[in-house]
């Protein structure tokens, strides 16, 4: 009996709560669930043994094929309901969804760990956590961001304001000095947001994807972020170049050693994973670790000619045959 897989992602799933849905950054985020989703798939249907279901929450069904269906939740079903009624009709489920708001970490929940495909639980808790996530780093001796603390010396002339557990650069703001970062920091915790204020890195904002396994850990690319700062401060990411810092060079030497240390200190992640690291002039310094698909996933089956999906399912113990002709040039 072949495997099968349900793929959901949370925007395009139907995830989103009707209060979130005029939230102007959900356009931009919706497409960039759309393109992992997809990419997703489209590796999966190169496979002969997997039979797949894909959550849309529309007409939206780019791709088709024979052991491809789509499926749709029930009106007003929590994504944690509809995640969990799916785990019992499919061997495996892959999911792609932000940390926010424990969004990740509560689908996780909801399926049982043996069919998990992804971090285990324990890497999530940390990695959705910048706070955590820096003093994990921090104490396995890995050069990462610093979380200011009351008390701390201020010597940074910039600082970057953002919530704890956000995903990307989602109301992350950049300050010219601390006391108006400090202030914003303040309004935050007013409005019950947990937020953490850290100097801003100066450097090229890179990534590195990994698969990750119990036995070990893989850079599969180094890539370039475009971040762009407007002229109030808001932050925002612009897309990805994947796979073009060459590992060959001190740079890509660094980052890719950094990257594995990364892997060994979260021993829980699993999969597909994301690290964003700033070269900086002391050398490269982790910015957060996510615990999940990112962009970077996109197109890059085709740029490294192998089928990354089938990869991921490998580490999970999941045998297939990949049908290579198949695979996009």
């Amino acid at each position: 009996m072949a495997n099968s897989v349900f793929v959901y992602e949370y925007l395009s799933g139907g995830g989103v709560p009707a209060e979130q849905a005029g939230d102007p950054s959900t356009p931009h985020l919706l497409e960039q669930g759309r393109s992992m989703r997809d990419a997703i798939v489209a590796d999966l249907v190169r496979i002969d043994e997997i039979e797949i279901t894909c959550a849309t929450s529309g007409d939206d069904r780019p791709v088709a094929a024979p052991q491809l269906r789509y499926v749709a939740p029930d009106p007003h079903q929590p994504a944690r309901e509809f995640v969990r009624a799916m785990a019992r009709a499919h061997d495996l489920v892959w999911v792609i969804a932000p940390e926010t708001d424990s969004v990740l970490a509560t689908l996780a929940a909801a399926v049982p760990p043996e069919q998990w495909i992804g971090c285990e639980r324990s890497a999530i808790a940390v990695a959705s956590s910048k706070t955590l996530t820096a003093r994990h780093l921090a104490q396995s001796g890995i050069a990462a961001t610093h979380i200011w603390q009351p008390g701390d010396t201020i010597t940074a002339e910039r600082w970057v304001v953002k919530p704890d557990d956000g995903a990307g650069t989602a109301d992350t703001q950049l300050f010219t000095n601390f006391e108006p970062a400090a202030r914003e920091l303040r309004k935050r915790a007013e409005f019950g947001q947990v937020a953490v204020l850290e100097p801003w890195i100066e450097g090229a904002a890179i990534s590195a994807s990994l698969l990750c396994g119990p036995l070990g850990a893989e850079v599969l690319a180094i890539n370039h972020q475009h971040i762009d700062v407007d002229e109030r401060g808001q932050v925002a990411f612009r897309g990805v170049n994947i796979d073009v810092v060459d590992r060959a060079n001190p740079l890509g030497r660094q980052v890719e050693d950094v990257a594995l240390r990364v892997a060994r200190a979260l021993p829980g992640l699993r999969g597909f994973v994301g690290c964003d690291l700033v070269a900086a002039p002391q050398g490269p310094v982790v910015i957060e670790v996510n615990p999940r698909l990112t962009t970077a996933y996109v197109g890059l089956s085709a740029r490294l000619a192998r089928n990354l999906a089938r990869d991921v399912l490998a580490m999970f113990r999941v045998e297939t045959t990949q049908r290579s002709s198949q695979l996009p040039a």
